[in-house]
């Protein structure tokens, strides 16, 4: 078997235009891909109503499937954590800091996505 990964076609530039492009060279209609290719693709959820509505695309290859956010939640705010942690100063003035709300803040608008977190730590 084969199996090709696509990873966050929803971060891409112009990605509304980008992932149906992307997708058509994929699965153009009447495509004939052998039984033992698979291709992964992740993205959010916004463009699903497009690929369902397109024309050009071979539907029966696209599967779309939910996976739940909430480990993605809690192991973005313990990586948040931990590396405040790291940098924060071994000071009395700074014992309180980071403020949990403060985490919670940027755990809730890093939204799951790590690359968010790094460069705000960064």
């Amino acid at each position: 078997m084969v199996i090709i990964v696509n990873d966050a076609l929803d971060e891409l530039k112009d990605a509304a235009k980008s992932v149906m492009e992307i997708l058509s060279h994929i699965a153009p209609i009447e495509c004939d891909l052998p039984d033992n290719v698979r291709f992964v693709i992740t993205s959010r959820p916004e463009y699903w109503a497009d690929i369902s509505k397109s024309k050009n695309l071979e539907l029966a290859v696209f599967k779309q499937q939910f996976f739940a956010t909430e480990s993605c939640v809690s192991e973005v705010h313990s990586f948040i954590g931990a590396r405040m942690r790291e940098i924060k100063p071994n000071e009395p003035d700074w014992q309180d800091w980071p403020h949990p709300d403060q985490l919670q803040r940027l755990s809730d608008k890093a939204n799951c996505l790590f690359h968010y977190a790094v460069t705000t730590l960064q």
